[in-house]
């Protein structure tokens, strides 16, 4: 090597691989409701679907969430989706542990903490990818997974998507 590269080698390394293991949080403009739903679950967004909230994160992938209240013909369509869905007990524990957002995106879409509720959901009903995690693939990645969680009740669906 020459003297040259001896000197920016390091310099080189760190520009090129240093942010990837960087564990400081980093702030970035989340996409919003509208746009979020548009490109990972159908153009445009249907009679059927009010209340939109939520948004998502696009940093090294993207984590999106998104709340709703849906009608009749908008729970058929989540239905013909091809997912595997959960209901009864395998779904309570899956809207406990599964559908809670990292703190990161509360702070990037303030107003999920305030309507980000699926825990308190009474048997819910939730669909997921089929073929197990990382098995989406969409506009924003080529591995992820989406769940749906429906509040039967209050026709309120809690949208989870995430991929590399």
């Amino acid at each position: 090597m020459t003297d040259v590269m001896h000197k920016y080698f390091p310099i080189l390394c760190m520009l090129l691989f240093g942010g990837c293991s960087d564990p400081t949080p980093f702030s970035v403009a989340p996409v919003s409701a509208e746009d979020t739903f548009t490109t990972l679950i159908t153009t445009p967004v249907p009679e059927g679907v009010k209340n939109l909230h939520g948004g998502s994160v696009n940093w090294q992938g993207y984590r999106a969430y998104l709340v709703f209240s849906i009608d009749a013909s908008f729970l058929e369509f989540i239905q013909d989706r091809n997912l595997v869905e959960l209901s009864g007990d395998s779904a309570e524990l899956e809207a406990k542990e599964e559908f809670q957002p990292d703190e990161d995106v509360f702070r990037e879409i303030p107003i999920l903490k305030k309507i980000w509720i699926p825990e308190q959901v009474e048997a819910p009903l939730i669909y997921r990818t089929q073929g197990g995690r990382l098995s989406l693939k969409n506009d924003w990645t080529h591995s992820g997974e989406e769940m749906f969680l429906i509040d039967r009740k209050n026709m309120t669906v809690y949208y989870k998507s995430n991929g590399a």
